[in-house]
């Protein structure tokens, strides 16, 4: 029995692959540095998908305290029918709690918001095209800003999310205890520095 030069497990000397790790054990040196250098990408695109994750996090709260402030604005100044009151409390509870959710859930917190708001500005486009417009530039540059910050972060949670469930010996070097999982719960007994 030998020791493998990666994740120093045995092998058996006739493997050509390592069984843990996927190392090529008969490999030329060439296709061990190949090797490894894939690793190191892969660990940075999962890192860098969870820093995303991170700054979604902070649009998400940011949006739901919009909404409160609007909440409040109708409630307050307006004295509307309470039906908008609701349905502005509604949405700040839910993207407050996507917020939230993403500490346990990233994949579904991130892409649930990120449909709703697509969903809502396809909506009003076509109810009124000139919606994309409301609020002046600033307006259009918010609504850009969230819609590529969103869809960005949930393309990149779903990056990390495939990268993990391809490479077990991977997701278990960077802390993911139940590699089976993974497509459950990407975050799930992971440490919090993954989240800065």
């Amino acid at each position: 029995m030998s020791i493998c030069e990666n994740c120093k497990t045995e092998y058996i000397e006739k493997q050509s692959v390592c069984n843990v790790c996927s190392f090529p054990i008969q490999g030329i040196n060439q296709e061990k540095v190949k090797f490894r250098a894939k690793q190191i990408t892969l660990k940075s695109d999962v890192k860098y998908s969870l820093k995303r994750v991170g700054y979604a996090r902070v649009i998400l709260f940011i949006i739901g305290g919009f909404y409160s402030l609007i909440a409040y604005y109708f409630y307050d100044a307006l004295k509307v029918v309470p039906v908008f009151l609701y349905i502005n409390i509604s949405l700040v509870a839910f993207f407050i709690g996507c917020a939230f959710l993403s500490f346990k859930a990233p994949k579904l917190a991130i892409t649930a918001p990120f449909v709703l708001i697509v969903t809502y500005y396809t909506l009003m486009v076509l109810i009124d095209w000139s919606y994309i417009f409301q609020g002046g530039v600033l307006g259009f540059i918010i609504k850009v800003f969230i819609l590529t910050s969103l869809g960005y972060a949930c393309f990149s949670t779903w990056h990390a999310y495939a990268v993990l469930r391809q490479n077990p010996y991977i997701a278990v070097q960077m802390g993911f205890k139940e590699v089976n999982k993974i497509e459950d719960n990407l975050l799930d007994d992971k440490k919090e520095d993954h989240f800065l």
